[in-house]
């Protein structure tokens, strides 16, 4: 079982319910690695204001600018208390969860499920559709055969690897809306929503704050999944965007490129910091819930999307379409920003691929990228 000192964005861990901290510092390292430095701590700009807790196996934070935050502080106690909420409703670790609970009993019988997990569902299984499944909820068995969920990958063999494909599938899934059920056409599915589970909780928080005044704010659950809103500043009457980085997916601490967000909400897969090498190839712990082998076509995908729930899940698919699959189903969503990382053979130059971005600013900080505009 991971722990919280290395999360990962696609699992949910148990835990206790730690005190909501104070404020602190918005020029710590790890939010460097999100907005720049230069943001931070500019004269210019306004400070900024963070709260952050630990759940669904990472931290989650808001950051807020000095004016924003009046909206926001009277409902950061309650914001955190849903993050805490939903994480014991989505969590596969312990049994008492209700999707646990559906795990058990999907088989048996179509099981009763509260509004928001049916519809979180329904949502999941609306965009394993739109990529053929390379999206799906009901993938993690293939995780844990290649032990990625130990952070420590193995080579399982090519028998085991058809097994357990012929135990997933989100199309074994049936939802009935008349009776809010959920049942299983096979006994060994199981259900892990770790692939967008953590931007849903992102969509609610965001909801709950705007709902209640909030303005002018980020949040983000392990800088992988960040919803943006409002403005980061008004400077000479005109106003500002986030400007959210984009990290080398080897060299984490290297910044390629910042993107401007504004009411939007970004989400980023990459194989980069989780992989093993076996007789001499590298294989990635996002695997292909089609084939059951890992996807390596490229390093990572970052899409800004509406919603940070579309965003997570479509950062995976995308991750594991093949690059004519990935440019039909751009070209199918002109709406969704798609920025793909890979390396060149055989120079290993990075290449990024970069989909629907039209007006939406990017400013790239390592001219060694070659940029190919889609």
């Amino acid at each position: 079982m991971n722990d919280r000192t290395t999360p990962d964005r696609r699992q949910f861990l148990t835990g206790t319910n730690p005190d909501i901290p104070s404020p602190v510092d918005p020029c710590e390292p790890g939010l460097e690695s999100m907005i720049g430095p230069a943001e931070l701590r500019s004269a210019d700009s306004a400070p900024l204001m963070t709260y952050s807790i630990n759940a669904m196996g990472c931290q989650f934070q808001v950051i807020s600018t000095s004016k924003g935050q009046r909206g926001l502080v009277p409902s950061i106690h309650d914001g955190f208390e849903l993050i805490l909420q939903l994480e014991q409703q989505l969590t596969t670790y312990d049994s008492n969860s209700e999707l646990e609970r559906l795990n058990q009993c999907g088989a048996l019988r179509p099981t009763s499920v509260s509004r928001n997990l049916f519809e979180l569902l329904g949502s999941a299984i609306a965009l394993s559709e739109t990529t053929n499944g390379a999206f799906d909820i009901t993938a993690a068995p293939l995780s844990r055969l290649w032990n990625f969920h130990q952070r420590a990958g193995r080579m399982p063999d090519t028998d085991s690897i058809e097994e357990v494909v012929r135990q997933v599938g989100f199309r074994n899934l049936r939802l009935d809306p008349q009776g809010q059920t959920v049942a299983f056409e096979i006994e060994h599915l199981r259900i892990d929503l770790g692939g967008i589970g953590k931007g849903y909780a992102l969509d609610e928080l965001t909801q709950l704050f705007v709902e209640r005044g909030g303005a002018d704010f980020v949040i983000h659950g392990g800088q992988s999944s960040i919803v943006a809103r409002g403005h980061r500043d008004e400077t000479n009457g005109e106003l500002t965007p986030w400007r959210i980085g984009i990290s080398h997916p080897l060299l984490p601490a290297k910044r390629l490129a910042t993107i401007a967000l504004h009411n939007e909400a970004l989400g980023t897969s990459g194989s980069g910091r989780q992989s093993f090498i076996h007789n001499g190839r590298r294989y990635g712990h996002i695997i292909d819930p089609r084939s059951g082998w890992p996807a390596d076509h490229r390093l990572s995908v970052t899409v800004i999307a509406s919603t940070a729930a579309t965003a997570d899940a479509m950062a995976t698919a995308l991750f594991v379409l093949g690059d004519e699959e990935l440019e039909r189903w751009s070209d199918k969503n002109s709406g969704t920003g798609i920025l793909a990382l890979k390396q060149a053979d055989p120079t290993g130059q990075l290449v990024a691929d970069v989909f629907n971005f039209g007006t939406r600013n990017i400013d790239w900080l390592d001219d060694s990228v070659t940029i190919c505009n889609r």
